[in-house]
């Protein structure tokens, strides 16, 4: 056991390069601190770096930038106290917390790193303003579309992401993919998106309606 653990949903994990595990979900207590949404376990104790309130004080998704950032995606409104909508870094190399622009106007299920980037996804259709369709690109200063996004059926939602290389995997509730159809998963290649075969039938997606692969 890790002390007495979490008291609610964990949905997230991620490691940084000094072993700190990095947890987020909808609890609000970690080993008897008070920890809403985000913990730290570090050498066989719990920490609170900052909390996520509003909405719903959720963390759905962390990733590690492989330097001194964790982004953290989820339902919450501030984060470490200072306003953050729906998506926030931590940096450990000022020990503060940090807002994406003006954040997404609804929740982000997911959030993956790589290329330099932070890809966010979910059920937002806004990123700082832009009109960007469920799928957004962070590039340390501005949003940007990728495409015309993620579109298509009802209820449309991006529910994971996973990055290798130059592809962006993307998978969720969906029909079409910046105007190709494409059926609960598809691939970015940097400039375009593409169909992967006949898709997958929700119904059998396997990941495609959990909340992160990774």
């Amino acid at each position: 056991p890790m002390g007495s653990g979490v008291d609610w949903i964990v949905s997230a994990l991620a490691v940084d390069n000094a072993n700190y595990l990095y947890v987020g979900g909808a609890f609000t207590n970690a080993g008897g601190i008070y920890s809403r949404g985000l913990a730290v376990s570090a050498y066989g104790s719990w920490y609170n770096f900052g909390n996520v309130e509003g909405a719903n004080g959720s963390v759905y998704s962390l990733v590690y930038d492989g330097g001194a950032k964790i982004y953290l995606g989820g339902s919450f409104y501030t984060a470490g106290g200072n306003r953050a909508t729906n998506v926030a870094y931590f940096d450990n190399s000022d020990f503060s917390w940090h807002a994406l622009g003006n954040g997404l106007n609804a929740n982000a299920n997911t959030v993956a790193y790589g290329n330099g980037l932070l890809y966010a996804g979910g059920s937002f259709t806004k990123a700082g303003g832009l009109t960007v369709n469920h799928i957004a690109q962070w590039d340390g200063s501005n949003w940007s579309a990728m495409g015309s996004g993620i579109t298509g059926g009802n209820s449309v939602i991006v529910n994971s992401i996973f990055v290798a290389g130059t592809n962006v995997y993307v998978t969720g509730n969906f029909t079409n993919a910046g105007g190709v159809s494409a059926t609960n998963i598809a691939k970015w290649d940097g400039t375009k998106w593409s169909a992967m075969g006949s898709g997958l039938d929700f119904s059998k997606a396997g990941f495609a309606d959990r909340k992160s692969v990774v």
